[in-house]
């Protein structure tokens, strides 16, 4: 245990970022590039500090290894929404910024719609979709939410299936997930591993599969691997495996 607490805090020393946004972030997580053959994290990419405003609204600050802050995100909760704070809603209202190539992703609840808004270079077009209400059941952060309001079907085997809003693709995209074996560096009792590919057979061999792993004790997210929703200095997308840090 006392190595586990060792690495997490070497993993978050080697972050940089000003004292204000370290000291009031709930969650920070650490994002590095993975080795396709064992898993094992090597080179750090950038670290993302989780800041929540007295609304509950949440705001998300990228920064690079040298300290640079290269994107900021908004979660923010819909006129309508049903939660008391953002750790419940599934399908947060969402703006993210990269300043780096000024990539902009957006979606907003309009009505019995979502609008969904996409400019992948700040000389590039904006992309502008509407997708019906019926069709959104999960919204960027909200995954973590909709685990957790599902953690009795996921735990007991059962694979849900969802549609989650891709930005990048102006629409939504049916995804599942499943729980699985945890791999040799988790303790089974202590941890629940989940798996989230494309729903349709077909289309799975075209985008890699995500892996996540949750606390059993209190349902947190501790490890995440597969593409990641900030683009490389190219604006190429980058498969990272981050821990999550809780204070």
């Amino acid at each position: 245990m006392m190595s586990w607490i060792a690495a997490a805090a070497i993993s978050i020393s080697s972050c940089s970022a000003p004292e204000e946004v370290v000291t009031t972030a709930v969650v920070t997580g650490v994002a590095q590039t993975t080795h396709s053959t064992s898993g094992s994290s090597g080179e750090l990419r950038y670290c993302e500090y989780f800041l929540v405003d007295d609304s509950g609204n949440v705001r998300v600050l990228y920064y690079d290894p040298v300290g640079q802050k290269i994107a900021e995100k908004r979660l923010s909760l819909p006129q309508d929404s049903s939660s008391n704070s953002m750790a419940g809603e599934v399908r947060p209202e969402v703006i993210q910024e990269d300043f780096r190539r000024g990539e902009i992703r957006e979606v907003s609840r309009e009505g019995d719609n979502w609008r969904i808004r996409y400019r992948n270079s700040a000389q590039g077009r904006w992309q502008d979709s509407v997708v019906p209400d019926v069709n959104v059941d999960v919204v960027d952060a909200g995954f973590d939410a909709f685990v957790r309001e599902h953690w009795g079907r996921l735990t007991s085997g059962e694979t849900v299936e969802f549609d989650f809003v891709s930005p990048v693709h102006g629409q939504s995209v049916r995804l599942r997930a499943r729980a699985v074996v945890c791999d040799g560096s988790m303790t089974a009792s202590d941890h629940v591993c989940l798996n989230v590919d494309l729903a349709q057979p077909w289309l799975r061999w075209l985008a890699g599969d995500l892996l996540l792993t949750y606390s059993s004790r209190d349902r947190r997210l501790q490890y995440f691997r597969g593409i990641v929703n900030l683009h490389d200095e190219r604006g190429k997308a980058q498969k990272l495996s981050i821990r999550y840090f809780y204070r």
